[in-house]
């Protein structure tokens, strides 16, 4: 299995696990939020996850409800454990203000 394939497994399995309509489409929506996050290799976090469906006019979920809710918690934090985020090697150190002496 590879990794997409593992994503769409577990995401599969969370919305199996969800009973609650409202939480089934909440689960959709950070679905998308994360697939585009991690395309754009932007930092998967409960905060980006709202800000991205506010942006799509949806009503949410609100990075509140990611954290309080079990499941929706739980996918958020296993597509973020697999994400990898390469750093800006072109950047470089700012100058200090007052040079050293």
């Amino acid at each position: 299995m590879n990794a997409s394939e593992n994503i769409m497994a577990i995401f599969e399995q969370c919305l199996a696990d969800s009973t609650n309509p409202r939480q089934k489409e909440s689960l959709r929506r950070i679905h998308k939020a994360c697939e585009y996050l991690q395309q754009q290799e932007i930092c998967i976090t409960p905060s980006s996850v709202e800000r991205y469906c506010f942006d799509h006019d949806w009503e949410g979920p609100k990075a509140q409800s990611i954290r309080n809710s079990p499941a929706l918690n739980k996918y958020l934090t296993l597509r973020k454990s697999g994400q990898i985020i390469r750093s800006n090697k072109k950047a470089s150190r700012p100058i200090p203000l007052i040079a050293d002496e």
